[in-house]
């Protein structure tokens, strides 16, 4: 079944992808927008979100209504790469997908065409384009699902799916991304404020950040699958509560495989979380366990972007000995068993095969 979901994720980014380049072709902007919005998506990437949407309706409805749900899949990968645009920003990240981020790639532009401005004249300039490229890719990502009722789902249905994104689940996201960003401002790395972040409170920026979205996808997959507006339903209910558990095992996995993943299969350095000082799970339970002299050493290290590559390994090897990811993987499997027994109510067919599959595939993968 695993080789019969890859092929099925190969398909579906092509249709995903040939439907993005179809859509973009219907509105312009300025190159540097454009250029800037669909850089990411040139890139490639795992595709997750619109298999899982279009999986889900393909469980509900079969393979008419799994085809239906293409706008919405091609939607929800624009969706999430304009989260990606400004979730670099706020990160200050550089890197995303093997290459430059959207405001990295802007301010090499500028510097290059204008090289006397100045380095910050330049990175203001960076992040000036890519918070609009953002706001152009998430406004694409909505003219996309305006295309639902051509491929034969009910006017309602659309609408409300649109509803739900941008209220609901847009106001998770948002808030997931504004309670990491006070967690990284009310607790830094020192001893004392990196023994004081609780559990439960990544637990809750993780379902914000990465989950909400999984959710909805799984949610918008069954209301098309059944081009039903009733958002109640049980069966969609169990959907998003299946994706749900799932986006929080796939961040669970995402943080082990930043400590110990390869740079070229995840296409960002390893050891970054490190250098942002990103409060994970990993990161909570192995501080807890270290002893003193380890962890005045990890506070010296995270959130050091200018840390030594040799600290930054020493650091990594601290969370494997104080078995962060030994606890991070228990955790994420036990998301994924909570996955499973909501996706019991739901009809067995093909698409719930490969739904499981690619369940299995958020904490067995390497990339």
């Amino acid at each position: 079944m695993r080789d019969a979901l890859l092929a099925y994720l190969t398909e579906k980014s092509r249709q995903v992808d040939q439907c993005v380049q179809n859509h973009a072709k219907e509105i312009t902007a300025l190159p540097c927008l454009d250029q800037g919005a669909y850089a990411y998506v040139k890139r490639g990437g795992k595709r997750l979100r619109p298999a899982v949407l279009s999986l889900c309706a393909g469980l509900l409805g079969g393979d008419k209504n799994e085809k239906a749900a293409l706008p919405a899949a091609a939607g929800i990968e624009l969706f999430h790469t304009w989260t990606l645009i400004h979730d670099d920003i706020i990160d200050h990240d550089d890197l995303r997908r093997g290459g430059p981020s959207v405001h990295a790639q802007a301010r090499q532009n500028i510097k290059s065409k204008m090289p006397h401005l100045s380095l910050d004249t330049a990175a203001e300039y960076g992040i000036d384009v890519a918070i609009l490229a953002g706001d152009l890719l998430h406004a694409r990502a909505i003219s996309l699902f305006t295309k639902l009722p051509k491929y034969g789902v009910s006017p309602l249905v659309t609408t409300i799916l649109i509803d739900l994104l941008e209220t609901r689940y847009l106001g998770r996201l948002l808030d997931g991304e504004m309670e990491d960003t006070a967690l990284g401002l009310l607790f830094d790395c020192s001893e004392a404020s990196l023994s004081a972040v609780k559990e439960e409170t990544v637990l809750q920026v993780m379902a914000g950040k990465t989950s909400a979205l999984f959710a909805y996808c799984a949610m918008a997959g069954g209301m098309i699958g059944l081009d039903s507006a009733e958002t109640e339903h049980p069966q969609i209910l169990a959907l998003a509560d299946f994706a749900e558990n799932c986006g929080l095992a796939f961040q669970l996995q995402d943080d082990i495989l930043g400590i110990v993943g390869n740079v070229k299969t995840l296409g960002k350095p390893i050891g970054s979380d490190i250098r942002e000082g990103k409060k994970s799970i990993l990161l909570v339970h192995a501080y807890q366990n270290a002893t003193r002299e380890e962890r005045r050493f990890l506070s010296s290290v995270c959130g050091n972007r200018n840390a030594a590559d040799t600290d930054v390994e020493k650091a990594a090897n601290i969370l494997i000995a104080r078995k962060g990811i030994q606890y991070t993987s228990a955790l994420a499997k036990a998301c994924l068993e909570k996955a499973l027994h909501s996706a019991d109510i739901l009809p067995d067919n093909l698409y719930k095969d490969l739904l499981m599959s690619w369940a299995d595939m958020m904490i067995s993968r390497n990339f």
